[in-house]
């Protein structure tokens, strides 16, 4: 008998938001309709079991109507003989007073919450299955999740769901994972959450996965919108990431050179834009004096046609000998100019540095102006 699993973490409920302005209420809304979404995906493909790897709240203290919200979806798959794993990850985690630690979902032989910060085994006979996961006990921590794994019983499969940081990953400073742990773990499936991107990060003969976010709360969340649906038979264990959310991460790196000023960016621009993206751009390279691009205009711009934009200026002025003329020496860019100017020497790098110098003050000093 195969078994299905649904994947999904950092989930984020009640997320803030700040950086949404005025649109932080509607994207708080977004996330619990791709919660439910993914809930009834987990129906809709008769999944055995939801795994919810950590973060399914932003916060360990929840609002009453975000709890009712969430009992209400998880009753709903219990209703359908669906199992359910809820482990608290370092933003919902588990603490005096917190969600987790309080008897506020309703206990069954389906839903099971890890509550003890050691790592548990929970057996379900009717799947052959035997669930290990461990509750977060600290928003930061140098301790590995699957320290101390031992699998028990003598179940079929064996199913870990764990928050924490794969060493794959670029940036490894909480709750750390290496791959030998995973690769010897001796487990069927890995869930893993606190990476918002789905990642396969499978060692060995251990598949293991990030589900990723399902739904946008960072501008940076790439590879985020999607659950992962695992089945687990005779023939080992197979793992596909569905898409579920509703927004998506963009990001564009833009040569300013290639532009002759803003209207003609903001055209090109404008041809990638969706009401439902997170536009991240990145402005580069070397601009003219006369290209007069202003940076608040496109933004405003591309806000009316994108569901936020986030804007980089890393572009500087391609001044010419001309250009720097134009400043009067009796002006502070001009004095600026020449005082940098009698710096140069014989030696090439050190004189490009001071090139580049006079680029970045200019931009400054007109910026100020």
């Amino acid at each position: 008998m195969a078994i299905k699993i649904l994947h999904t973490a950092d989930v984020h409920i009640g997320a803030k938001l700040t950086f949404l302005g005025e649109r932080a209420e509607e994207q708080r809304k977004q996330i619990n309709a791709t919660f439910s979404a993914t809930c009834a995906l987990g129906a809709k493909q008769k999944a055995d079991l939801l795994l919810i790897a950590g973060d399914l709240f932003d916060s360990p203290y929840p609002s009453a109507a975000n709890v009712l919200f969430v009992q209400d979806c998880l009753q709903k798959l219990n209703a359908r003989g669906i199992y359910v794993v809820i482990i608290p990850g370092n933003h919902d985690l588990l603490e005096a007073g917190s969600i987790f630690a309080r008897d506020s979902f309703r206990q069954s032989d389906k839903l099971k919450i890890f509550k003890s910060g050691e790592i548990e085994a929970w057996s379900i006979p009717a799947l052959d299955l035997v669930v290990y996961g461990r509750a977060t006990l600290q928003r930061k921590s140098k301790s590995s999740p699957l320290a101390g794994l031992k699998l028990q019983h003598t179940a079929k499969f064996h199913v870990g769901v764990f928050h924490g940081s794969v060493e794959l990953l670029p940036e490894v400073d909480n709750l750390p994972v290496k791959k030998e742990e995973i690769a010897a773990s001796g487990l069927s499936y890995l869930a893993l959450g606190d990476w918002h991107s789905t990642l396969d990060v499978s060692q060995g003969k251990t598949k293991a996965f990030y589900s990723g976010a399902p739904e946008l709360v960072a501008t940076t969340q790439f590879g985020a919108g999607n659950a992962v649906m695992v089945e687990l038979g005779e023939k080992g264990c197979s793992a596909d990431k569905v898409a579920v959310g509703k927004r998506k991460a963009v990001k564009l790196e833009v040569d300013l050179a290639k532009f002759k000023d803003t209207a003609s960016l903001s055209s090109e621009l404008n041809k990638r834009s969706d009401a439902d993206t997170f536009l991240s751009i990145t402005l580069n390279g070397n601009r003219q004096l006369e290209s007069d691009f202003d940076v608040s205009s496109l933004q405003e711009f591309l806000s009316q046609h994108n569901f936020f934009v986030h804007i980089t200026d890393n572009s500087q002025l391609a001044l010419q000998d001309k250009d720097l003329k134009a400043f009067p020496p009796e002006t502070v860019i001009g004095r600026f100019i020449l005082n940098l100017q009698k710096r140069k020497g014989k030696d090439p790098s050190e004189n490009a540095i001071i090139d580049e110098a006079i680029q970045l003050g200019v931009k400054l000093l007109r910026d100020e102006d």
